[in-house]
């Protein structure tokens, strides 16, 4: 799924710091999910307050550690743009797993924040976002990424 079509998926894109995720079982003790919490900075589509958790298959708890292939994973402290949709249960979960979830992280060269995407959503910013916006295959300035996302959210009203 490439850049705009993330943005008109998603119910919710929202910039923010992750502040922390918990790892727990099911209630039937079969599965292990995360929990993550992000601070909200910015919203570019939609509104869930401040502070936003949702939950995601996958985790560790004690000495057992269920990784999902394609699920993004959260650290405490990390600044992330997230894509958002309600699942079958009404809840929350980032849109098409690793692809809708990018982290902003500073340039040491220049100290400019840019986005990254994932393994997978590393895709949509060399394919879609820099055609659009002439950046090289690197990745793309946060203020530019950003006003891409908006422009994509405003044309799908």
């Amino acid at each position: 799924m490439d850049l705009q079509a993330l943005s008109k998926n998603a119910e919710v894109i929202a910039v923010g710091r992750c502040t922390g995720t918990s790892a727990g079982w099911n209630a039937e003790h079969t599965h292990i999910y995360t929990t993550v919490t992000i601070q909200v900075s910015q919203y570019l589509k939609g509104f869930l307050g401040p502070q936003i958790q949702f939950r995601q298959l996958g985790g560790k708890v004690g000495g057992k550690h269920l990784r999902v292939p394609g699920m993004p994973s959260f650290a405490a402290g990390e600044q992330v743009i997230v894509f958002l949709a309600r699942d079958r249960a009404g809840k929350y979960q980032v849109l098409t797993a690793q692809q809708g979830k990018f982290s902003v992280v500073a340039n040491p060269a220049t100290g400019i924040s840019e986005v990254k995407g994932n393994s997978m959503s590393g895709q949509v910013i060399s394919r879609s976002f820099t055609r659009a916006v002439g950046a090289p295959s690197n990745p793309a300035e946060l203020s530019n990424f950003i006003n891409k996302v908006k422009s994509y959210v405003g044309s799908n009203k």
